[in-house]
């Protein structure tokens, strides 16, 4: 399991034009899931997003500060392998893959995080990603215990 954390002044998500989350100050997270990944992982994941100091304190000084110190929000989103898309249905890409977002309270988006082999000249391989029933299912549980964790109203 990876995650990308990026701090923001303020951040949304939006489909098709109309916005469907939106946060204050706090982090946008974006995670991976991994074929092995397990409940372990999870655990560890959301001590470690929870306490990482990455905001400054009430002197200015860097790295000071956690999330949860300061009880900033959080946007959540993940990317999960979907569905095949062949050459049949859309000639003019050769796509093994579809990735489908499942948004939630707390945006933890993942697309560039998913585990990636690159010895294959200059392509990703997405075969260590998480088939989708089970890393919508291990996402799902990854926002129950961030919530158990924090202040599940701050997950967006």
């Amino acid at each position: 399991m990876r995650a990308v954390l990026q701090r923001v002044a303020r951040a949304s998500v939006s489909v098709n034009g109309d916005q469907v989350s939106a946060i204050g100050r706090g982090l946008c997270i974006l995670l991976g899931i991994a074929v092995n990944d397990t409940d372990t992982d999870i655990d560890h994941m959301v001590r470690k997003i929870l306490s990482v100091r990455v905001f400054n304190d009430d002197k200015d000084e860097m790295w000071k500060k956690s999330v949860k110190e300061y009880g900033f929000e959080l946007l959540c989103g993940t990317c999960v392998r979907d569905r095949c898309l062949n050459s049949v249905e859309n000639p003019d890409r050769r796509w093994r893959t579809g990735y489908q977002a499942y948004p939630s309270e707390f945006l933890l988006i993942s697309i560039p995080v998913h585990p990636l082999r690159s010895d294959y000249q200059s392509k990703p391989d997405f075969h260590l990603s998480m088939k989708s029933a089970q890393a919508k299912d291990m996402y799902d549980k990854f926002l129950k215990k961030l919530g158990e964790a924090y202040e599940p109203a701050k997950i967006k």
